[in-house]
């Protein structure tokens, strides 16, 4: 594996005058362990799964207690990635079990890009994925971008608004109210 070299920019003032700019060489065999790159890379894969084949998704999550000891499985499941708005996979789960809901001002946009809009994933199938991750131990209260966790985002209006996923929100719920009673 090569290094990776790339320019830091630092911008501060000093003493009320111009700012001035510092420039830092760095590398990422310094700032990201190849371990670390490892699981970012089986993240990005299994968001990719989620959104384009769930079943391969539930089947490889899986075999994960087969492959990884329970706290690189807690790396890869935990992860975010810019494209989920910085969500681990419970929360991506949120944004694809059920139909997309499109409200009429969303409607109207012709170019829809954001995850899981292409992706309807069955209640059932949902469940079991979420019964999965909760068995490996997900992060329930890891908040994305937006500053929700996964009950927030199955309740919220925005774009990626999920209908006929009734059970699939029930089971959810269970799962937090099982947490609050432990």
């Amino acid at each position: 594996m090569g290094v990776f070299s790339s320019t830091i920019t630092n911008y501060s003032t000093i003493q009320n005058s111009e700012p001035q700019i510092e420039q830092v060489q760095s590398s990422t065999s310094v700032l990201e362990s190849p371990e670390l790159i490892y699981f970012q890379n089986i993240t990005s894969e299994m968001f990719t799964l989620l959104e384009d084949n769930p079943l391969e998704y539930y089947n490889k999550l899986c075999k994960f207690q087969n492959m990884y000891d329970e706290n690189e499985i807690k790396q890869i499941i935990n992860g975010c990635e810019y494209r989920t708005w910085y969500s681990n996979h419970l929360q991506a789960l949120t944004y694809v079990v059920g139909e997309l809901y499109e409200s009429p001002e969303y409607s109207q946009i012709e170019q829809k890009a954001f995850y899981g809009v292409s992706t309807n994933i069955d209640e059932e199938l949902g469940i079991k994925i979420l019964n999965k991750l909760v068995e490996y131990n997900v992060d329930l209260y890891n908040k994305n971008y937006y500053d929700q966790i996964a009950l927030e985002i199955i309740n919220n209006d925005g774009i990626s608004k999920r209908i006929n996923n009734e059970k699939f929100k029930k089971k959810l719920y269970e799962v937090y109210d099982k947490k609050y009673d432990n």
